[in-house]
């Protein structure tokens, strides 16, 4: 076997907010998949197939190969269809598990921050694909919707200070921790926020209700504290219809009514003096909105935490929704 005498690049595996193993890509054929006999092995992610791509080394450029996995092989957000090219530094997601490529690994940090930023701060971004695609029909399993919107978001971005896209950074690091786990969860970037599928609705409460204390966390200096960070979110339960982009092989939004509901619940708030005052006064730091599908699927002790808010009309929704908030503990 020619293996090249210098690594051309670096693989680097990150989870929980750290840099994990690295690895020198060294050619010619640098394997990932979930067996024991691939240069990468991930067994602990059951989305990886068993064989699932392979890094190719041609002289001084990488190109990586996906073998027809299941779950899809992604570069800095895209699902890629046979090959792609890959320039240090950028971002590969193998099924699940995010992977990255760096020139130096001495400095991978610095050289992933920007690669990093792009994909939670991109309104096309998709952070965690789904594994199947359906259209919406009985096959297609109800499912918790999330919408998360950074509150005044417009202000953080004049201040052109960084924080704005420190923040959707950590934002969309801490959700991708919180659907790991799930096979069919989603995650993409809507802008000023993000929209997440999960399977269940007490998982989708769980990560809502944490988000804000998290989220000032990942971003307050070592030895300092800052403002809280303030976040709006909604929650709904239903059907998504599920589909490719055509042509494309990229993953397209999961859409229908239900879809539009949740996005349309998250801006009750502006139609609530109350809550607009809660929010503007900085009385609450994190408003979390559940319509009565999603709080239909909680259990008992979690559906005594809420408090109904009012009748609300919903895009997508020819009656009115009712609409409740969480009014128990965060993090």
């Amino acid at each position: 076997m020619n293996i090249s005498a210098q690594p051309v690049a670096f693989i680097v595996q990150v989870g929980d907010g750290r840099l994990e193993q690295r690895l020198p890509i060294d050619g010619p054929d640098f394997s990932i998949g979930r067996d024991s006999d691939n240069r990468l092995a991930l067994a602990d992610d059951r989305t990886v197939s068993r064989h699932h791509c392979v890094i190719r080394v041609i002289g001084k450029e990488l190109l990586v190969e996906d073998l027809k996995s299941t779950n899809g092989t992604f570069v800095n957000g895209k699902r890629i269809e046979g090959s792609a090219s890959l320039t240090p530094p950028c971002t590969l997601m193998v099924a699940h598990t995010q992977l990255a490529i760096v020139a130096n690994p001495e400095r991978a940090s610095n050289e992933l921050e920007a690669a990093f930023a792009s994909l939670y701060t991109g309104q096309d971004s998709i952070i965690i694909p789904p594994t199947a695609f359906f259209h919406v029909d009985d096959l297609v399993p109800s499912e918790a919707f999330l919408v998360v919107d950074l509150v005044d978001s417009t202000r953080l971005v004049q201040q052109s200070d960084g924080r704005f896209a420190k923040y959707m950074f950590a934002l969309g690091r801490t959700m991708q921790q919180d659907l790991r786990d799930y096979p069919d969860a989603y995650l993409k970037g809507t802008g000023d926020g993000f929209f997440a599928c999960f399977p269940n609705a007490s998982g989708a409460l769980d990560s809502a209700i944490r988000l804000g204390s998290r989220l000032t966390r990942l971003v307050s200096p070592p030895g300092q504290s800052v403002q809280p960070v303030q976040l709006s979110v909604a929650l709904h339960w239903g059907k998504a219809a599920r589909a490719k982009t055509p042509g494309e092989g990229t993953i397209g939004d999961r859409t229908g009514r239900h879809v539009h509901g949740v996005f349309s619940l998250e801006k009750v708030r502006h139609e609530n003096f109350e809550l607009e005052q809660a929010l503007r006064t900085r009385e609450i730091s994190e408003l979390v909105l559940m319509t009565e599908d999603f709080r239909s699927n909680l259990d008992a002790e979690k559906k005594e935490l809420t408090a109904f808010c009012g009748t609300y009309h919903l895009k997508g929704f020819e009656e009115n929704v009712r609409v409740y908030r969480w009014m128990g503990p965060g993090d």
